[in-house]
């Protein structure tokens, strides 16, 4: 990873800390020419497509890749995970 690349991962990271919704959540992020993969685990749905918007938003980001589950607790507490 190239120094840029390592400072478009450290602001994402920094950011989603610092988010008062998105600092709840088990995110992680790789860059690769400036591409970015977001992978995790979040609660909810609007969670995953938040951290998605955020990471739009930055300058440098050329596209996003949104691997992020989303784990939904059932009625008798089984969960169940699906990426969309």
């Amino acid at each position: 990873m190239n120094h840029e690349e390592q400072s478009l991962k450290t602001i994402i990271l920094d950011g989603f800390n610092k988010h008062p919704v998105l600092k709840n959540c088990t995110l992680y992020v790789d860059v690769f020419k400036n591409e970015v993969t977001l992978h995790g685990l979040v609660s909810d749905l609007s969670l995953k497509w938040l951290a998605e918007d955020y990471v739009a938003d930055l300058l440098g980001v050329l596209s996003i890749s949104n691997r992020i589950e989303v784990r939904r607790e059932s009625i008798n507490d089984e969960s169940s995970y699906y990426s969309e």
